[in-house]
């Protein structure tokens, strides 16, 4: 199949002016064969209404809504199941593509990739930076999920993959992203990384996000409950170890955020028993 179709899934809540940012920049795709499969969470603004326009002027952006918010794991799962593209990729509706990104992750994705994946920009206040110095794309296997994200925000697989996952997880209440790319490597194998951005975060923007009073420990303790299966023991003992003694969640983050095996969670209880032992010596 030379022109592939390929589907692109956004939740939105109340953020209309912000989602025609989002939505605009899919329509400005070099690449053209794509379904845009936006769900509306239940917005109070003028979301439907516009959404409803979009999908009268343009054949290729399909529009659903639900009533009641469910939480954008939900909407993102009624835009999978709807999808009908050989592939399947997602858009945030407050971050935005770069005109060649769809082109980009074709070009790039073989069928014995769980997924491809980039680099991506964060933007603030004007001031814009990339996520991660890398000098080539790389290769990742599923064990480089275990201890952290290492793929990105969203990802590009083959729909019956996402599918064949179940989908996003609507009993977590964070890292619902790291919890799909990690089911998915574990279940189809490695992973490719492009080290050029071709996604850009923003974090510049006031208004409604999903939010919710549960640390980063807490969340990465509910995401290795959900995938114990995963983990072995001596894994599952080193993380309950950093969740129990870092409750500080900045610093818990630092941390965890550079171990990448289990020889590094080793060597961090090393130093926390040497952080201890000063302390309270």
């Amino acid at each position: 199949m030379l022109n592939p179709l390929i589907s692109i899934y956004m939740p939105t809540h109340n953020r209309v002016l912000l989602l025609q940012r989002a939505v605009q920049s899919v329509l400005n795709q070099t690449y053209k064969n794509f379904e845009l499969i936006i769900v509306d969470d239940g917005s109070s603004d003028e979301t439907w209404a516009y959404l409803q326009d979009l999908a009268e002027r343009f054949c290729s952006i399909k529009c659903y809504r639900v009533d009641t918010p469910q939480g954008a794991c939900n909407a993102r799962n009624i835009a999978i199941q709807s999808a009908k593209g050989k592939y399947i990729t997602g858009l945030d509706d407050d971050d935005e593509f770069k005109p060649d990104r769809l082109s980009q992750l074709l070009d790039a994705y073989q069928p014995d990739y769980a997924f491809v994946c980039t680099n991506f920009s964060e933007q603030k206040n004007g001031c814009q930076s990339v996520n991660e110095q890398m000098a080539k794309d790389i290769i990742r296997s599923s064990s480089t999920l275990i201890f952290q994200n290492t793929a990105s925000n969203q990802i590009f697989t083959e729909t019956y993959k996402l599918l064949a996952i179940g989908g996003f997880n609507i009993n977590l209440k964070k890292l619902q992203d790291w919890d799909v790319w990690l089911r998915l490597s574990i279940q189809f194998g490695d992973f490719l990384k492009l080290a050029s951005p071709s996604y850009i975060m923003h974090h510049d923007h006031e208004g409604p996000r999903v939010t919710n009073n549960m640390t980063y420990a807490k969340a990465v303790e509910a995401l290795i409950e959900q995938n114990r299966s995963y983990y072995s023991e001596q894994e599952l003992h080193q993380l309950t170890y950093l969740i129990k003694y870092f409750k500080n969640e900045l610093k818990f983050i630092d941390i965890l955020f550079n171990v990448t095996s289990f020889n590094d969670l080793i060597l961090f209880k090393w130093y926390i028993f040497q952080t201890y032992k000063m302390l309270f010596k």
